[in-house]
Parts: structure tokens; sequence; C-alpha cells
């Protein structure tokens, strides 16, 4: 086998690993809420690597702007690793700005698309000189790799101590996945540039490209190893719990979260959490609450709290909420202040958003319907006014 053909073989590989890390992750996709961007990261790289495997002169031949857009493809890599690390702090990506993170890209995207338009020289000049575009890619990796290790370094305030063990393994495998994602992209930025100028000379720089490999499969390692790496696992509470779970369920629950990776003090915590955010905040009186916004708001990965609230409480996140719901009617219903408030009225400003649900509900936590609970309310009020 002949170096240019083993070449071949490990940028395939890359491909094929990368291809199958993208649909792994895809299926957990519920479970991180980062998916989008690694798995845009990984998609670039992949598409990187696949330029590098057919002959140049056949790809600048039949598919010219494609493969000229490959040489903007570093443009991409910082936003990207920045984005990624904004959603590990449970920062929500924004369209309405972020995507002007990738207008550099955009404009290359332009200049290849109507390269011999003269107005593209003009308007980009600086984008159409090869040395200046990879003086602006090695600016933009700087910029977004730093600002996205200052990201993570001011938000380690936002990992609690009790979740130590787990907090350090994120911690190592962040920094680490950052410095690599910069040397690697600032390796394959100069390749790209002396692969350019130089050619046709220079091409055994090709060669470089098994970096990508190598980045993949380190990645893939790690996710196949500690996939709680790449969930937002992060909690703030200071004191345990320990609610009754039905013996008729827990063997389906150990099964159906047996590769969390949460010990049971980790879980303790995450509720307590959550309670906090409930009773202090009052969350449930949004009526459009979901699992994945309170998740965000503690925060922690979906996964991690449909899996506490199912071992620790013996809930589904249904029956968390709308207890909380219910103790609120109830509240309202013996407060003096909605005495005359109509039933469906205090069971939507409750967070209820159906009536017939409300009743339901209602009925099935206290044993009583909402009407009956008032009127014994209202008889109890009665007898201590006559005492």
């Amino acid at each position: 086998m002949t170096p240019l053909q083993l070449n071949i073989l490990i940028l395939a590989l890359g491909v094929i690993q990368g291809i199958f890390l993208v649909v792994l992750l895809s299926g957990k996709r519920r479970s991180i809420p980062v998916y989008p961007f690694l798995a845009s990261y990984l998609i670039v790289l992949i598409a990187q690597i696949v330029f590098k495997l057919a002959s140049k002169i056949w790809l600048m031949e039949t598919m010219r702007p494609v493969y000229m857009l490959s040489y903007y493809f570093p443009f991409l890599y910082g936003p990207i690793i920045w984005l990624f690390f904004r959603q590990c702090a449970a920062i929500k990506f924004q369209w309405k700005w972020d995507w002007l993170h990738f207008v550099p890209f955009f404009m290359g995207l332009e200049i290849v698309l109507f390269h011999n338009h003269r107005g593209s020289q003009y308007i980009f000049p600086f984008f159409i000189n090869r040395q200046s575009v990879m003086f602006l890619e090695l600016v933009s990796l700087g910029i977004y790799h730093a600002s996205a290790f200052i990201l993570l370094r001011k938000n380690k305030s936002v990992f609690f101590p009790q979740f130590k063990t787990l907090y350090e393994e994120r911690m190592k495998w962040l920094q680490q996945f950052l410095i690599s994602s910069f040397l690697v992209c600032v390796s394959i930025s100069v390749i790209i540039y002396l692969m350019f100028i130089k050619y046709p000379n220079l091409q055994n720089l090709r060669f470089g490209f098994v970096l990508l490999t190598v980045f993949v499969y380190w990645i893939s390692y790690r996710t196949w190893s500690q996939p709680g790496l790449f969930q937002v696992i992060i909690g703030g509470a200071s004191f345990s719990m320990q609610p009754f779970v039905s013996p008729l369920s827990s063997k389906s629950i150990i099964k159906k979260y047996s590769n969390s990776g949460l010990d049971n003090n980790q879980l303790e915590k995450i509720i307590a959490s959550v309670e906090i955010k409930m009773q202090k905040e009052k969350l449930f009186l949004d009526p459009d609450l979901t699992i994945d916004s309170l998740a965000l708001s503690i925060p922690c990965s979906r996964h991690h709290l449909s899996q506490a609230i199912n071992e620790k409480l013996g809930k589904s996140f249904n029956d968390f909420v709308n207890g909380y719901r219910v103790e609120e009617t109830k509240a309202l219903l013996n407060d003096q202040n909605h005495k005359s408030y109509k039933i469906a009225s205090l069971a939507y400003e409750a967070g209820f958003n159906s009536l017939s649900t409300f009743n339901e509900v209602f009925k099935r936590f206290t044993g009583l319907t909402p009407t009956q609970f008032r009127s014994q309310q209202e008889n109890v009020e009665l007898r201590k006014q006559r005492i």
C-alpha cells in the first residue's frame, strides 16, 4: 500500500466514524442539549475530510464552487465552538443575533458563487486575496476559541460542588476539547493556505488532514466512554430528600436509566434544586412549562431531570408539575380574597390550561372535586365562626 493510499484509507475511516458519531448522537439528542452544535461541528469536519479524499483536479473541473467553498470552512469552526460552549453553559441560541457569527462564511459563499462578478472584488476585497483570508480565519479561530475559554472559566460557578467528581471530569474534557479544536483548526487552516498558494508543490501536506480523523476518533471515544460529559449536569441545592418510589416501577426505572451515570446523591441534589426553583419562582404557573424549559432553568439535562423525578419521587413530569398546581388551586380556594372567583378562573391562574384536565387531576390528587373541596372549606370556616 502506497503512502497516498494509506492516507486515503485513514481519511475514509474518519468520514465513516464521523457519520457514525453524528447518527449515534442524534438518537440521544433529547438528553444532549448541545447536540445541534456538536453535530454541526462534526459535519464540517467530515466535509473537510471528504474534499481531501478526491482528486483536486477532478473536483476543480466538476465541482469547482463546492470545492472552493471548503477553503472558507475555518470560518465555521470558531462560531460553532463558541455556540457549543454557550449551550454547555445553558445559554440559549438566539436566531435574531447569533446567525451574524456566520457572516464571514456567507461572504466567502458569495465570492465562490459569483467569483466572476467584479462587484465582489470591491465589496469583499479581503476575501479575494488568499493571504488575507487565512489571516482572517486565524483571527476568527483565535477570538472564538479564546471567548469560549473565557466563558468556560467564568461559568465555573455554575457547576456546583455537590457534583464535584462530574464537574472535574466535565471541565477537564471541555478544556481538552477546546485546546484540541484550536490546534487542529489552526493547523488545517495553515495547511489549506499552503496547499493553495504552492499548488502543485507541497501536496504532501494533504497528509496533515489525518489530524481530522484522529480528532474525530478521539471525540468518538470520549462520547462512547463518558456520555455524561456532553450533557448539562448542573444543580444548586444543599440538602437531601428521601421521597417514596413505587416498588412496582423501580425495576423498569433502573433499566431505563441504567446508563445515566448519576449516583443517588446527585439525583437528590437535582430534586432539591428543582423543588426550590418551583417553590420560589412558581414556574408551574406557566401553562406552557415543559420538561426541557424546566431542565434549562436549573440547569440540568432533560434526561437527568426526568430520571430524578421518576426515581426519587416516583412520579411523571406531568404529575410532578400538576401537584404544585393543585396545591396552588387549593390555596386560592381557601383565600378569602378569591372567594367570589369562579373555580375555572382559579384553575387557569394556577397554571392549568384545560378545565377537563384540571377537574380530573384535582380529583385524583385530593379525592374531591373542586366544588366539593370549596364547599368543605366553607363549612370549616362556618364552624370556626360559630365557635
